[in-house]
């Protein structure tokens, strides 16, 4: 196939015609010999895509190939679109003897080339125009031109189907050029787009395994609490115990001194361990913080705070649950308020169980014990039904046979109203709403401050403090 630029330019028109010296008319108009300017004329044309007009309509630009009769055009035709050359236009006589006549070689120009364009030469037109219409069918390549023709008539004519062609042309090159760029662009876009679903599906994935994660991370850190508390609560109740009761006036220095140790540091374990607790929620910035009433004993440890201040300090009378019956040492009682409190402490754990009990009734409560949810649900409605309920129950909220959440529940259910003070390991974000949400009036994390512990009994068993009357 011929590389040279200007072929893109050159127009091929084809003669088809039985009469020699129609062929060089032709030739003479529109071949014609090269002007001077005809190679700068290509040149503008080329560079900057400018019509062609009917003065440079001639020469190097135009090519002319002859046939005498119908078969032998179509075979013209039909080589030139396999070379890769087709023909832009053909000047077609109607009378043609032997064989085809003009308006039949038109038609099958027309069925072979569908980019052709023809006008039809003829002085004894044999058809109508509409019969051709009709036999041809309708369409804007097929002109009409009478015999004897005037020269400036075939050039202009020429021309003008010559321009419509290769603008024709041109626009089918441009249009297949963006087809292209749009399949391309297409590709590319299904490309990223696939690849942006694997990414959002990897996403997704990552995204749901660190769900787990976290989710794993977060029962694993709420279980290690539950343990630990529970564990510290016996260790640090119990020394306190040890630190408070006995004669403590006549201990050893060093006894004091290894008792406040083992408080000290189970406090600095205790805050490690709320440390760890916040640590996930500090990570993914969804730490919250919640204002709470804090009562605690005065400043300090232990060992700084003298036994006998402790009450003064909170404010707490030390005997307030005691009947008027049980008070000892000369002691004046405020007779009004001074009652003995039923409390249900419900507590799967026995070092729990004895200390809390030991708490409570060391200020003159009477304390009764279940081990698991169930009994404590059957105990406090069995005290109701004989007229001596409970004045407040110590739920702990994760038991065996029927967990506190679920007594709870049921106790309310039933009607229930007395105070339901959750006392539990559980120490996560939202644990204490969600005792409440089951039906508890109150919450308590271990370990169990032990002053605390007594003010809030109180508070629900509806006896005045030294707190309250002052």
């Amino acid at each position: 196939m011929n590389s040279n630029p200007f072929d893109a330019l050159r127009q091929r028109i084809l003669i088809i015609d039985d009469q020699p010296c129609i062929h060089e008319d032709f030739n003479k108009i529109l071949a014609g010999p090269p002007r001077a300017d005809a190679a700068l004329n290509e040149d503008e044309a080329f560079l900057f895509g400018e019509a062609l007009t009917t003065d440079s309509f001639v020469g190097d630009l135009v090519e002319i190939d002859s046939a005498f009769q119908g078969e032998e055009g179509l075979a013209c035709v039909r080589k030139a679109l396999d070379d890769g050359r087709p023909f832009t236009m053909a000047f077609v006589d109607v009378r043609m003897p032997p064989g085809m006549d003009g308006v039949e070689t038109v038609s099958r120009l027309f069925d072979m080339d569908p980019n052709i364009q023809v006008v039809i030469c003829t002085a004894y037109f044999d058809y109508s125009w509409e019969e051709t219409v009709e036999r041809i069918g309708q369409t804007d390549r097929l002109l009409l031109l009478k015999k004897p023709f005037e020269n400036a008539e075939v050039r202009q004519m020429s021309a003008a189907l010559c321009r419509k062609w290769q603008l024709a042309r041109q626009a089918e090159a441009k249009i297949e050029l963006l087809e292209q760029m749009v399949e391309e662009r297409t590709c590319q876009v299904v490309k990223h787009r696939d690849e942006l679903l694997a990414l959002s599906e990897d996403l997704k994935t990552a995204k749901d395994a660190a769900e787990v994660a976290n989710r794993a991370k977060g029962e694993f850190l709420a279980t290690i609490s539950h343990q630990f508390r529970n564990s510290l609560t016996a260790i640090l109740g119990f020394s306190e115990v040890l630190y408070n009761d006995g004669d403590i006036d006549r201990a050893p220095l060093s006894r004091l001194e290894g008792i406040n140790t083992i408080i000290r540091n189970s406090h600095q374990l205790l805050s490690i361990i709320n440390d760890v607790l916040e640590s996930p929620e500090i990570e993914s910035g969804m730490l919250d913080t919640e204002r709470l009433a804090c009562l605690r004993s005065e400043q300090g440890t232990m060992a700084d705070r003298p036994f006998d201040g402790a009450a003064a300090a909170t404010n707490v009378d030390a005997k307030w649950l005691k009947a008027p019956s049980m008070e000892t040492h000369g002691m004046e009682a405020m007779p009004a308020s001074r009652r003995t409190a039923r409390v249900l402490l419900a507590e799967d754990g026995p070092d729990n169980q004895r200390l809390i009990s030991h708490i409570l009734k060391a200020t003159g409560a009477d304390v009764t014990t279940v081990e698991n949810g169930k009994a404590a649900v059957e105990e406090a409605l069995a005290a109701r039904e004989a007229s001596r309920p409970f004045d407040v129950i110590l739920m702990d909220m994760e038991m065996p046979v029927l967990d506190g959440y679920d007594a709870t529940r049921q106790l309310r259910s039933a009607n229930y109203s007395a105070a339901i003070i959750a006392l539990t390991a559980h120490a996560m974000a939202g644990d204490r709403q969600k005792c409440l949400d089951a039906g508890c009036d109150d919450y308590m994390s271990k370990p169990i401050d032990h002053e605390k512990l007594k003010v809030l009994v109180a508070h629900y068993c509806g006896i005045q403090t030294a707190s309250s009357a002052t």
